[in-house]
């Protein structure tokens, strides 16, 4: 029994000795880009790194922004078109919700309203609460979209000098490991470089 398990883990142990390549060997040319960007000064080298705060503040303070700066210009439409979608429920629900809310006024202290005579006084608090909850929505939702555009922008200029180039390579291998009173034991290792 102990010999079919420690087959079985040297089997596994084998099967796991694979190494995965996501690119190519380090290339003459990537050390000439790297030697390149030495001769950067440091304004050039600013231009090159965007500051993520910078990229928040700009978004802050006019949404889409912080994508120019960027340079992710195709962002900006989407940006202006999701409030101006936004905008307009929020105008929409706002318009019912005060039609709904004058007409449950005048069906209180009138006894008849504007909107629909057909409507009761409940069915009419009934609308306003719905138009008056809907507007509160968008107004969540166009202040999530808005945090998410000042969101992206900083995350997008955290992100700008990330590696996503070839030159990465995973490795799983056994290995073998000592404990504090050298006694020697077999696992597995992942190794991963960039």
């Amino acid at each position: 029994m102990m010999r079919k398990r420690l087959l079985l883990v040297l089997g596994v142990m084998v099967l796991l000795t694979v190494e995965a390549y996501a690119q190519k060997k380090k290339s003459p040319e990537t050390e000439k880009e790297k030697q390149e960007l030495k001769d950067y000064t440091p304004e050039e080298l600013d231009e090159l790194r965007r500051i993520p705060g910078r990229a928040a503040l700009y978004s802050a303070v006019l949404p889409g922004l912080g994508q120019a700066y960027n340079k992710k210009f195709w962002k900006i439409p989407i940006i202006y078109a999701g409030g101006a979608v936004f905008g307009y429920f929020i105008g929409y629900n706002d318009l019912f919700y005060q039609r709904a809310r004058n007409a449950l006024f005048q069906e209180r202290y009138y006894g008849e309203n504007d909107l629909n005579p057909n409507l009761s006084e409940q069915q009419l608090e009934n609308l306003t609460n719905r138009y008056r909850r809907n507007r509160d929505y968008m107004i969540i939702f166009s202040v999530l979209w808005y945090s998410a555009n000042i969101i992206d922008a900083y995350v997008d200029a955290h992100l700008r000098d990330f590696d996503v180039s070839k030159n990465l390579s995973l490795k799983i291998a056994p290995t073998l490991e000592y404990t504090a009173n050298n006694q020697a034991f077999i696992g597995a290792g992942i190794q991963l470089k960039f």
